[in-house]
Order: C-alpha cells, then sequence, then structure tokens
C-alpha cells in the first residue's frame, strides 16, 4: 500500500535525490551525529553509470547477493553488526529457517529498473572498512537501497507514535431518537524510525470505533488497520471482531495485532479467539472490549 495514506509528509526534510542524500550522510561523520548511527560513516562514493540494459540488471541483482556481500545485522532492535551474507545464510540455516535474502532478492528484483543509477558506497565501522552496491533513482526519491546505510536506523529522529486512545463523543445524535451515540475509540500506531537515506522502514495503525444508542446497543462500528514497510523490512497489523452483534449486543469486543521484523517476512494470522504472531517478529496482540 502507499505508505502515504499511513503518516504525513514527517519526512519532507529529507532529501530526496542521492546526491543530496550522500552529502547529508557524510554529515554524520562528525563526532556528535555518528552517535545516532553507532558510530558508521559513509568515506567516499563513487558513480557507476546507469543500468542500460536488462542482462545487466540481472547480472547486478545475482552481485548483489554474492556470499562475501556486506549486509547489516541486527543484534536488537538498534544494536548491528556488519557481516557477509554468508554469515547470515549459515545462522538462517541452523535456526531451521528460509535464507532471507532470497525474499529480499524477489524485492529488489520488482524495484530495480534499467535505467536506474548505480553508486558504490565506501563504509568505515568499528575500524574496519565495509562496501554497499547502491541503486538510485532521483525519480523515485533517491537511493532505493543498499546493504548498509538502507538498513540503518537512525536513533533520536522520530518520537514513537505507540499510543492508545480511548474517548468517549456523547454529542452524536441520531435522527430517530433523541438520545445522543457514544463512540468508544481505540487507535495504536507505531514506526520504527528512518533510515539513513530518509526511509521509514516500517510502520501500522490500528484503529476501532464502536458506538452504542442511548439504550447501550451496539448500532455500528469502523475497524482499520494499515501497515506499510520498506524493501529489507516487513510489517503486518491486522483487527477483528470476536464478539458483539449489531442491534442486539451491548459490547463490541474485538482483536488487534501488529508485528515487524529485518529481512524476515512476517505475519499475524487469526487463530480464532485472536492473533498469533510468526516466528522472529516483533510485536504484540491483544484483545478489548468496547461499551457504553
Amino acid at each position: 500500500m502507499d505508505s502515504e495514506s499511513l503518516h504525513s509528509n514527517e519526512n519532507a526534510s529529507f532529501p530526496t535525490t542521492w546526491q543530496e542524500q550522500l552529502r547529508c550522510a557524510k554529515n554524520y561523520n562528525s563526532s556528535t551525529a555518528r552517535s545516532a548511527i553507532n558510530g558508521l560513516a559513509l568515506v567516499r562514493h563513487s558513480y557507476n553509470g546507469k543500468i542500460n540494459t536488462e542482462n545487466q540488471r540481472s547480472e547486478l541483482l545475482e552481485q548483489l547477493f554474492v556470499d562475501n556481500a556486506d549486509i547489516v545485522m541486527y543484534s536488537d532492535s538498534l544494536n548491528f553488526e556488519i557481516v557477509s551474507l554468508k554469515i547470515i545464510r549459515q545462522k538462517a540455516q541452523s535456526m531451521g529457517v528460509d535464507d532471507p535474502s532470497k525474499t529480499l532478492k524477489l524485492q529488489l528484483d520488482s524495484i530495480i529498473k534499467v535505467g536506474m543509477d548505480i553508486l558504490e558506497l565506501e563504509w568505515c565501522y568499528k575500524g574496519k572498512t565495509y562496501y554497499s552496491t547502491a541503486i538510485a533513482s532521483n525519480e523515485q526519491g533517491g537511493i532505493l537501497y543498499d546493504h548498509i546505510g538502507h538498513m540503518i536506523i537512525m536513533s533520536g529522529n522520530h518520537e514513537s507514535r505507540a499510543r492508545e486512545i480511548k474517548s468517549d463523543v456523547k454529542a452524536i445524535k441520531t435522527r430517530s431518537e433523541g438520545g445522543g451515540v457514544t463512540e468508544r475509540s481505540f487507535v495504536l500506531q507505531n514506526d520504527g524510525g528512518y533510515n539513513i537515506w530518509g526511509n521509514l522502514v516500517w510502520e501500522y495503525t490500528i484503529s476501532c470505533s464502536s458506538f452504542f444508542d442511548g439504550n447501550g446497543i451496539l448500532c455500528n462500528r469502523s475497524m482499520l488497520a494499515l501497515h506499510d514497510s520498506a524493501v529489507g523490512w516487513s510489517c503486518d497489523a491486522k483487527i477483528q471482531t470476536i464478539n458483539g452483534e449489531l442491534g442486539s449486543s451491548k459490547f463490541h469486543e474485538f482483536a488487534w495485532g501488529h508485528a515487524h521484523a529485518y529481512v524476515l517476512s512476517v505475519s499475524v494470522e487469526w487463530n480464532g479467539v485472536g492473533f498469533t504472531i510468526s516466528g522472529g517478529a516483533t510485536g504484540a496482540s491483544g484483545s478489548i472490549v468496547h461499551s457504553r
């Protein structure tokens, strides 16, 4: 889904060309700014021209996923190491899960197009040098992906938007009776912040409004679960009624769930009474009862 349907132009201040994004990234090399990216520094870049043919596009995609390609691996939500793709694959094999780079490769196969720009980036992290290949298109917002900068979440560049809102609105009037309609509302939303290039990595919004007439009977309800994620990240969010009949019940019980992960593909699945979060994901689930 279009991420603009989920959030406002919070990242409007971020640059939208790869030239400006690289300049900003190099500015993070100051001792103060580098704390936001755990000491990672962009040293230099080179421009390698455009993707001119479909064969070149296919070859580039294969080169991105060779065993010795450098990529970010998170140890928790903010701390990371830069390792080879071979390490990522070996870890996945030891855990008995699918190679996560396969999903990432499929995502990039649908994004990388002939005519896009190719950049080679050199990074310094913990005294070691690492390299990444970036795919860029100024028509689509600048740098679209690389294995390092794209995966680094900038700490401190956003405030968590996770919140729950419950409210009563008794000013709504029905046409058929003089009594007011009571609205019970629930909203839960959060995001994972922005990466070095200014892209929001994942976000979700879950909301429910339950309406009760003057007699306390459930007369209407509205539920919505939106989610979005950048390449290399995954996010899911769902909401569903458990119990409560329109026109007869005096309550509305509903379940909600959300999950996100780096590289892994995540899901929130209905189990009959609530939501189950897929393995390897970070998230939460629960249920709420609305009544007048």
